[in-house]
């Protein structure tokens, strides 16, 4: 079976490094990318089956991202990560097309699950590809 690939746009290096070991422990192939350009890099490169996304990168915005994300892909399970937790940051992410939003500070426990969701969902969507391995929850 497939893992599963998530995109992780992470500015914040100690954020990012316990997402990665999380998200491997997990069972998912991670790429970490931390500024918009190679996000939309590694986005073209890899097709990810899941976006996890921080909204205060150092050249952009990433509602921007998710924006283009969605338009280019609109199955793609996005997942805003954020410290921006408002109500209005969170529906404006919600808005431009992202599929969850979770706030800075997190339960790790939430997030796997949210992922771990996201990832099934899609796979409905998919029903060719039932190779790829969502979660060992």
């Amino acid at each position: 079976m497939k893992k599963a690939h998530i995109l992780l746009i992470e500015d914040e290096t100690h954020i990012a490094q316990g997402l990665i070991f999380n998200l491997e422990a997990e069972g998912y192939r991670v790429t970490h990318v931390e500024t918009c350009q190679s996000a939309r890099s590694a986005f073209e490169q890899l097709q990810p089956d899941l976006a996890i996304l921080d909204l205060m990168l150092p050249d952009g915005h990433g509602l921007t991202l998710c924006r283009e994300f969605r338009r280019a892909s609109p199955q793609l399970p996005i997942l805003i990560l954020t410290a921006l937790g408002d109500e209005q940051e969170r529906v404006a992410g919600l808005a431009e097309g992202a599929d969850d939003y979770l706030s800075k500070p997190f339960n790790l426990n939430e997030f796997l699950l949210r992922v771990a969701g996201m990832l099934r969902r899609s796979g409905w969507y998919h029903p060719e590809e039932k190779g790829a391995e969502p979660s060992r929850l």
